[in-house]
């Protein structure tokens, strides 16, 4: 009998874990990329960008006048702490992700942090959610 529930608790496990919505997913997604962000780690935050995303956090490098500093997204992330813009990107670490609103392979996630409110706008690629426009970037 012990062998019979312990089965059953270890099924409605597999399944339940397996049954991560698609809001969870953009939410972990968001929460995950801003913590990279945060830590300056260009490597992982990256990783969660599309390539659109990676060409837009690299055009603030050009725009900040970095470029001779950054030759790409990862680079750009690492020395975001070098001036006003990136101060206040890394401010959405600890952001909190209110509304999340999914349409079809897009998806809009907002943030409130100490700076105010962002947003960030995601793109299903390969049935994994990725960051297209970095939230702090408008």
């Amino acid at each position: 009998m012990r062998c019979v529930a312990t089965l059953l608790l270890l099924a409605v496990s597999a399944i339940a874990s397996g049954c991560t919505s698609d809001e969870d997913k953009i939410r972990h997604v968001v929460q995950d990329y801003n913590a990279a962000v945060g830590d300056g780690d260009g490597t992982k935050a990256c990783a969660f960008l599309t390539k659109r995303g990676r060409e837009i956090v690299h055009a603030l490098a050009l725009e900040e006048l970095l470029s001779d500093r950054t030759s790409g997204c990862e680079s750009t992330i690492d020395a975001l702490g070098d001036f006003k813009e990136g101060s206040e990107i890394k401010e959405l670490e600890s952001a909190k992700i209110g509304d999340v609103r999914i349409r079809g392979t897009a998806a809009k996630a907002e943030l409130r942090s100490a700076e105010g409110l962002a947003t960030a706008q995601l793109k299903q690629q390969d049935g994994e959610w990725r960051v297209d426009y970095p939230p702090g970037f408008e």
